[in-house]
């Protein structure tokens, strides 16, 4: 073989290798879409009744205070919120892990204590961000306001590309980063990885837990505190 040849050759592959790139991120496109398409008739989002809808995707593994405190925040100004859970397993810096079922089953604890009931927990096969992206251009929620969930901690980079005017996109929905403060503890946010680093001490874990499940007095707010413990051991 020449060196002509072999540089064609090499090139060929280059170009054999893009295709196979560019037919994978269709084929994930093509995939969010459909996941984005079966989240809004599951959870009827086109309906009338629902003007302004948040979503939260995260990996909440485990969920705490600060996550909670987000979805409480955003349940006062939504008529729906919608927690989308990452189906992946994470695990502590000891090898303990946490799995999408036991972040639902606390999810599921959690929106007991949020006075408007308007929240829905989901698992996600795919990326949550990425389903995210493709409800934002879905003509489905067209007239509707997505808030979109992030904490000061995260940061909004991950949604740039969803924000192009103050109006409607193109699919004519009005999308809003609803950036809420991150809670601290001491000098630092709150996190998921501190508290799965916590697992195995309910007394530590207990620091993590929202509020409104911290009164002992209270019997059905103690069994509820057990039962999210109980979940994580």
């Amino acid at each position: 073989m020449n060196f002509t040849s072999a540089v064609l050759q090499l090139l060929e592959a280059e170009v054999d290798s893009s295709k196979k790139v560019k037919r994978t991120r269709e084929e994930l496109k093509n995939e969010n879409i459909a996941a984005a398409n079966k989240l809004i008739d599951e959870l009827e989002l086109d309906s009338a009744n629902l003007k302004i809808i948040a979503v939260v995707p995260g990996s909440f593994k485990p969920p705490h205070a600060g996550h909670f405190g987000m979805v409480a925040e955003y349940a006062k100004m939504s008529d729906k919120v919608v927690v989308m859970i990452a189906n992946l397993e994470r695990a502590s810096d000891s090898g303990i892990k946490i799995s999408t079922a036991q972040s639902r089953a606390i999810w599921e604890v959690y929106k007991k204590y949020i006075p408007e009931k308007n929240v829905v927990i989901c698992e996600s096969e795919l990326s949550p961000v990425g389903v995210v992206h493709e409800l934002c251009k879905n003509e489905k929620l067209s007239g509707k306001t997505l808030i979109l969930g992030v904490s000061s901690k995260d940061g909004e980079g991950r949604y740039k590309s969803c924000i192009s005017s103050s109006g409607p996109n193109e699919a004519g929905v009005v999308i809003k980063i609803g950036a809420t403060e991150s809670l601290r503890s001491g000098d630092k946010p709150v996190s998921a990885t501190d508290m799965r680093n916590a697992l195995g001490d309910r007394e530590k874990l207990v620091a993590f837990l929202p509020s409104e499940l911290q009164d002992v007095t209270n019997s059905e707010v103690s069994k509820d505190r057990d039962k999210v413990l109980d979940i994580l051991s």
